[in-house]
Formats: C-alpha cells, structure tokens, sequence
C-alpha cells in the first residue's frame, strides 16, 4: 500500500478515535446490521450470488443513568391495641426515573429502607379507683343529754382515684358507710334529779324526757311543739 493510503486509514482511524472519545459521558453497546456479500449461489455452482448476514459492531450513543423514583411509603401495625405505641414506616422506590439504558449506571443507595414514629389506638380501658373517705359526719343527734346515748354518723368516698374511662370498670363497694357511736356519755348529775323531768330541746318540736337518771329524746305530735312553760306539747297558734 502506498503513503497516501496509508495517511488516509490513519486520518480514518484518527476521526474516529476523536469522536467517541470527545463527546463526554457517553456508553458503548453492541450492535447488529445487514452486511451484504457476494459469493457462489451454491457449492456446485460457480455463479455468483448476492448474501446477507448479520454483524455485530461496537456502538457509542448518549448514556441514560438510572434514578430514584419517590419513596413509596407503608405503615406496620401499631404496637399496641390501645393507647400510645409505635409502628414501622416501610418505603420503597425503584430505578425508573429514568430507567438506566444504553449502559447507564444503576441508581445508586437502597431502595428500601424502614424507620418508625408513634401511633395512637383508642385510650386503654381504665377501672376506677376509691379515693378517700370523708370525714365522718353526723347524721342524727344524740339520743340522749347525759349518761351515755347513741347517734348515727356516716362518711363518703368518691370513685375518682382514678375515675373509669374508655370501658374501664367502676369502683367495687360502697361509696358511703354508715355508724353509730355513743355520745353524751357524761354523767346527768343534777339534770335528771327526778324520775319525771322535762329538758327543753332545741328543736322547738322536740324536748327531753328524764327517766332512772337518764334524759331520753322525745318528739312531739305534728302540728304541735314543746311549751317548756306548761311543759306540754301544745299546738301551734298562729
């Protein structure tokens, strides 16, 4: 071959060297064409015929990297049937955004991850619970002035320590309680000094009876009150 064939193939091979490698952040592929031939139509024939076959080449062409699609998210049951607890938060993506072709890179990274955050169910049940009782309070007044009678007292509680919620149960047994305790257990001395004797009572409807030394509490009829002046129930004058 002479020089200036062979300067043509160099300058050939050099424009083509130029032109891959220049272009930037561009991928190879193979691909297939149509090559056609000539040859003997068959082995017993010496006329020449017209063949295709296939080829293969080494391509270059603009490279498509792979990237993230969004995450795509999915929650995990909550870790409690009631009340406050956590659940997993699964994501996914996939590699089609765009998809890598003509030999682009892969997406880089994961395309799962999972993490968690908190969750609320509807409030746990919760029984009630007693507080505490109350001072005892009187609920009648002693039977008696002197020597030892009877009156009764009572107390309350409340079911607040806790109070029920969400379905819980209420608090078992009384909210109230009920006594009676001796009272005026001092000696009547010179207050019941007969077997009759009458004591005014405060209560203008009522007075005290002495009998064997001891003042008992007496009611009068409706309609009528207790004149210590006489010293009778008498009616009422308007």
């Amino acid at each position: 071959m002479n020089r200036l064939g062979n300067l043509l193939i160099f300058t050939s091979i050099l424009v083509f060297i130029i032109s891959v490698s220049g272009t930037g952040d561009r991928c190879s592929y193979t691909c297939y064409y149509t090559e056609k031939t000539r040859g003997k139509c068959s082995a017993w024939s010496w006329n020449l015929c017209t063949k295709y076959r296939y080829a293969s080449k080494l391509c270059y062409t603009g490279c498509v990297h792979g990237g993230w699609s969004e995450w795509d998210q999915s929650l995990g049951p909550c870790s409690v049937s009631c009340g406050d607890g956590f659940q997993d938060v699964n994501e996914r993506r996939e590699c089609n955004n765009p998809a890598p072709a003509n030999g682009g890179n892969n997406c880089e990274g994961d395309d799962e991850r999972t993490s968690s955050q908190s969750c609320s169910e509807d409030p746990c049940p919760v029984n009630g619970g007693w507080g505490e009782w109350s001072e005892w309070m009187d609920t009648s007044e002693c039977d008696v002035v002197c020597a030892t009678g009877s009156k009764g007292q009572s107390r309350t509680r409340d079911c607040d320590n806790p109070e029920p919620s969400g379905g819980g149960e209420d608090c078992i047994g009384d909210s109230n309680e009920s006594r009676t305790i001796d009272c005026n257990t001092f000696s009547c001395n010179d207050l019941c000094v007969d077997d009759v004797h009458y004591i005014p009572h405060r209560d203008i409807t009522k007075f005290w009876q002495c009998s064997n030394g001891v003042a008992y509490e007496m009611s009068c009829p409706k309609g009528t009150y207790w004149n210590k002046e006489i010293p009778v129930c008498d009616h009422i004058t308007k």
